[in-house]
C-alpha cells in the first residue's frame, strides 16, 4: 500500500532521496541520529510517507536542489560524523582490477550514480548513508547552467524518469574546493569513529565537455589534470544524450582516451579511469568499443547511460518528452548491453551496472551478467533510500544462500 500510494498518487521525485531525513531530523533533532536512521520505523516514515509528501509539493528539479541542501543539512546537523555507520561486511568487500596493477576497493558494491551530486555538495552525508561510493558529475571545465526549463519529467507510472539536464555543472574550480572540503570532514570521520581509509567510501569523478566547447579532448584533459588527484576513480563520459554531439564521441574513442590516459598517468597514475558509454549501442559498436577498450589503458566501462530510445512501451503523459531515459524502462536493454560488454571484453576488465537497479533482484540480475558492482539513481525515486540497506542484506542473503564467500563470486554466473 505505502508503495501504491508512493508511486502512483503522489509520485516520485528523482532526485528527493534525502528529503524525508532532513524532515525528520528537523522536527525531531534526534540526540542519536545514527540509530534513528537504522531502524525499519524511520525508513517507513521517510521513504513511504514524508518524501511522498514532499514530491507533491515540488517539482523534479524543485526537488534536486531542495534535497542537496537538505542532505547537507543531515551531515552537518550534530558534525561532520553525523550517521557514519559504514556496514563493513567481508561478504560485499570487493576489489576492481584495472590495467597495470591499477584496483579500487569498495566496502560494499553498491554506488550512487552520477547526476545527483553533481557538484560535490554533500559526499560526506551520502557515505554514510550506506553507498559503497558516490561518483559526482558530470563536472565541465568552465560553468554552465545546462538546457533550458523544464527539464526533468517523473514517469510515475513507468517508474522511471526522463531528463534533459544537458550538463549543468558549477564548474571544475568550484567542485575542486567542494572536494578539498569533503576530504577534510572525511578525515575528521575516520578519527572521530576510528575508521580505516577502507571503511569510509570512495569517491568518483565523471567527467564532461562545455556544450560550447569546440576542443572536446581539451576540456575533458583539463578536468582530469584539475580533479584527477582528487578522486577515488576518474570517469569520462561519452555517452549523454542531452549534448549535441556527444555520443559521437562513442564511434572514435581511440584519440580520446589515449589523450585521456596520458593526462591521468601525469597526474595520478595510480587512479583507475573508466569510459560510461549508453544503451542504445548496436552490437557492432559494443564489439568496436570493446577493441578499443582492451588496447588501451582504460581500466573498465560502465553501462549504461539513458537512453533516448525505448518510448514504445511506456503510458506516462511525459513518454514523448526529449532526453535521456532511466529506470526501470532501461533495465533489460542496460542488462543486455552488459551481458554483450563482458563477452567482448572475456571479463577482463571490470564493468559497473547502471540502470533499473532498485532492489536485490535487479541488483543481481546485473552482477550475475558481468557487472562487478552497480550504480542506483532513479531506484532511489520509488523504493526511498532504505533500498540501499536492503540491496545490501539481500546480496548478503544470497551469498549464504550459494555457500559463497563473496559477492564476487557472484559476478558472471548468468553467463556460464
Amino acid at each position: 500500500m505505502a508503495a501504491y500510494i508512493r508511486s502512483r498518487i503522489f509520485g516520485g521525485g528523482r532526485n528527493t532521496l534525502v528529503l524525508s531525513s532532513a524532515f525528520l531530523i528537523s522536527i525531531f533533532n534526534p540526540d542519536d541520529y545514527a540509530n534513528i536512521r537504522s531502524t525499519s520505523l524511520y525508513h517507513l516514515l521517510s521513504d513511504s510517507y514524508i518524501t511522498p509528501l514532499l514530491c507533491q509539493i515540488l517539482d523534479g528539479e524543485q526537488a534536486h536542489k531542495f534535497a542537496i541542501q537538505a542532505v547537507k543539512y543531515a551531515g552537518v546537523r550534530d558534525g561532520p560524523s553525523a550517521g557514519y555507520r559504514p556496514l563493513h561486511t567481508p561478504y560485499l568487500c570487493t576489489t576492481l582490477k584495472g590495467c597495470n596493477g591499477r584496483t579500487l576497493f569498495l566496502r560494499n558494491p553498491i554506488l550512487l550514480s552520477a547526476g545527483f551530486d553533481k557538484d560535490a555538495d554533500s559526499i560526506i552525508p551520502l557515505l554514510a548513508s550506506g553507498f559503497g561510493g558516490v561518483e559526482i558529475g558530470s563536472v565541465t571545465p568552465l560553468p554552465q547552467p545546462g538546457n533550458p526549463k523544464p527539464r526533468v519529467f517523473r514517469l510515475n507510472e513507468d517508474n522511471g524518469v526522463i531528463n534533459r539536464y544537458g550538463f549543468n555543472s558549477s564548474g571544475l574550480a568550484t567542485v575542486k574546493s567542494n572536494l578539498v572540503k569533503s576530504y577534510e570532514g572525511l578525515d575528521f570521520v575516520k578519527k572521530y569513529h576510528d575508521l580505516g581509509d577502507d571503511e569510509v567510501g570512495i569517491i568518483g569523478v565523471n567527467f564532461g565537455k562545455n556544450t560550447q566547447s569546440s576542443d572536446a579532448t581539451a576540456d575533458y584533459v583539463k578536468g582530469i589534470k584539475t580533479l584527477g588527484p582528487l578522486s577515488s576513480y576518474i570517469v569520462i563520459n561519452v555517452s549523454c544524450p542531452n549534448i549535441k554531439n556527444l555520443t559521437k564521441l562513442q564511434n572514435d574513442l581511440k584519440p580520446l582516451l589515449e589523450e585521456c590516459s596520458k593526462a591521468r598517468d601525469e597526474v595520478c597514475k595510480e587512479k583507475m579511469m573508466f569510459v560510461k558509454v549508453g544503451p542504445d549501442l548496436s552490437e557492432d559498436g559494443i564489439r568496436d568499443i570493446s577493441n578499443v577498450i582492451l588496447n588501451s589503458s582504460v581500466d573498465g566501462i560502465i553501462v549504461s547511460n539513458t537512453s533516448s530510445k525505448l518510448r514504445e512501451t511506456l503510458t506516462s503523459e511525459f513518454k514523448n518528452e526529449k532526453g535521456g531515459l532511466s529506470g526501470r524502462p532501461i533495465r533489460d536493454i542496460s542488462t543486455k548491453s552488459i551481458r554483450e560488454f563482458r563477452k567482448y571484453l572475456g571479463g577482463e576488465v571490470p564493468i559497473i551496472g547502471v540502470g533499473g537497479v532498485e532492489d536485490t533482484a535487479s541488483a543481481l540480475e546485473k552482477l550475475e551478467a558481468g557487472a562487478s558492482a552497480v550504480q542506483i539513481y532513479t531506484g532511489l525515486t520509488y523504493g526511498g533510500l532504505g533500498i540501499v540497506s536492503k540491496i545490501k542484506e539481500g546480496l548478503v542473503e544470497e551469498c549464504t544462500k550459494r555457500g559463497v564467500a563473496n559477492v564476487s563470486e557472484l559476478v558472471g554466473k548468468s553467463l556460464k
